[in-house]
């Protein structure tokens, strides 16, 4: 079995993949939060510290990374900017030191190393990153793209699940709030892409085996917020005609579009 390596494990998406690579010998990565799982491996490190990544990558020597760990709201980045580059640039930069340029390293990136002004961008569109995360992410690409051979980026917009208690995102607080009756007002001006959490999982996995390696974009057709619920709740039949209200965002830029039919075509993926 492939040794595979999960930086962030203890985060929404991190702790999904986890749970799912049983069929791989896994070691995943916390920092201060430890999620109980049964039968897998969870190691604490500050991943900041680079000896804390020497002695990591020495005892373990992954031949996957699954590199996670991150920052993961914009606003908090900008707030805090030292945290922002030790999160992100510095523990990328220490996985980097400590692992031969064959290993196959898979990142998760974001649609916001581009501003909004090119329409539908694709993986040969010029970065314009936005805000100190979308920096930081389009850095650690470059510092992932100059060391290693065997690589996967993903770049991605909006992550949301069905509704997790779990999940920082506005989709899945707004359906659990619907479902419970209670009112929520959703932008009906404001434009992005999407990806539900079991498609990015079932991507990373196939990501885990395949050798098309690249930069990929993932994500549905780009729709409005209030669109994007109010679809989901006629999905699962989710009563909210009256409590579902129209929002409008301040917000910049109010289209983030991503063309991800390359990833839909190797990975043999729909992004719904």
């Amino acid at each position: 079995m492939k040794r595979i390596l999960i930086t962030g494990a203890s985060g929404f998406i991190g702790k999904e993949l986890f749970t799912r690579v049983k069929s791989f010998d896994t070691i995943g990565i916390y920092f201060r939060t430890k999620q109980e799982l049964d039968d897998l491996t969870m190691v604490s490190s500050d991943l900041s510290k680079e000896d804390n990544v020497c002695r990591l990558f020495d005892e373990y020597q992954p031949e996957v990374i699954f590199h996670l760990a991150a920052l993961v709201s914009p606003q908090v980045n900008e707030k805090n900017p030292a945290l922002a580059v030790e999160c992100h640039l510095r523990i990328t930069e220490n996985i980097l030191k400590y692992i031969e340029p064959t290993t196959h390293v898979i990142f998760l990136s974001t649609d916001k190393v581009f501003d909004g002004t090119v329409p539908c961008p694709d993986e040969t569109t010029i970065t314009r990153p936005l805000g100190l995360y979308g920096k930081l992410k389009w850095q650690c690409e470059s510092l992932i793209q100059e060391h290693t051979e065997k690589l996967h980026i993903f770049r991605l917009p909006i992550v949301h699940d069905m509704g997790n208690p779990g999940s920082n995102s506005f989709v899945d607080k707004s359906l659990i709030a619907l479902k419970s009756g209670n009112k929520i007002s959703a932008f009906a001006n404001v434009k992005r892409c999407y990806i539900r959490m079991n498609e990015l999982i079932e991507l990373l996995l196939k990501s885990a085996d395949d050798e098309n390696y690249g930069i990929y974009h993932v994500g549905s057709e780009m729709m409005t917020y209030f669109d994007r619920i109010k679809n989901l709740c006629m999905e699962v039949h989710i009563e909210y005609e009256g409590i579902l209200e129209h929002g409008y965002g301040d917000v910049f830029p109010l289209v983030q579009n991503l063309d991800s039919s390359k990833a839909q075509r190797v990975f043999e993926i729909k992004f719904t």
